[in-house]
């Protein structure tokens, strides 16, 4: 974020400015009139031609302080490069939309599980305006598919389920905080690099090697 300037660095660059419309320190006055031959009156004056409006204070030319650099956690080494151990689902977003460690889904399940990663706190009556096709998605309906992908995306080391039921009616659906998303680690990625100048060039890097075609592009219809 830049800094505010210095109110000695503009004062002074003002007087500067003063200083170069008038090099005398004072703005000079024109010499008194003669009196007009053969009257009292005084000739005309000389209009004197000068600035018109006063030049208002401007800004330091001062360099924007770099922003310190984020420190790296163990997580954020092991952003992009998944372990064998890794069995969470991840969400592909930058490119056509697709659901990783699951098994094979439907679009309309990876749709609805883009939904609740990318939209949180997403109440059952915009899932349903959102998702439906042409027409909003009945309640019915939505707790259908909530319930397949459910189960088609099971628990984690724990037990615990990748798509928890709502806590309570009414209130919003979410998928659990070990589901990934490739478009977060581009984000956590990108702001490590561009933090570092160019010591952040192989985060950059290793955040454009995770774009793989239009983000989100839609997924091919079912089949």
């Amino acid at each position: 974020m830049p800094r505010r300037p210095q109110k000695g660095t503009t004062v002074a660059f003002q007087v500067l400015l003063n200083a170069s419309a008038d090099p005398g320190g004072q703005r000079s006055q024109p010499p008194p009139a003669a009196p007009a031959e053969g009257g009292d009156e005084p000739a005309e004056q000389t209009e004197r031609i000068g600035p018109r409006f006063l030049i208002p204070p401007v800004h330091a030319l001062l360099a924007p302080e770099r922003t310190p650099p984020i420190p790296e956690s163990d997580a954020d080494q092991a952003l992009s490069q998944a372990g064998p151990d890794d069995t969470a689902p991840r969400l592909r977003a930058l490119g056509t939309l697709d659901m990783q460690n699951a098994d094979a889904l439907e679009p309309r399940l990876i749709e609805l599980a883009a939904h609740l990663l990318l939209k949180p706190d997403s109440g059952a009556d915009r899932l349903c305006e959102d998702l439906g096709d042409g027409a909003p998605w009945s309640p019915k309906t939505l707790g259908s598919r909530l319930r397949e992908l459910r189960t088609r995306l099971g628990t984690d080391v724990d037990g615990n389920p990748y798509v928890p039921p709502a806590q309570g009616q009414g209130l919003p659906y979410m998928l659990s905080e070990q589901v990934r998303c490739d478009w977060w680690e581009f984000e956590r990625l990108a702001t490590l690099g561009l933090t570092r100048g160019e010591d952040g060039l192989p985060y950059l890097e290793r955040a454009l090697a995770l774009v793989d075609g239009i983000p989100s592009a839609s997924t091919p219809p079912d089949g």
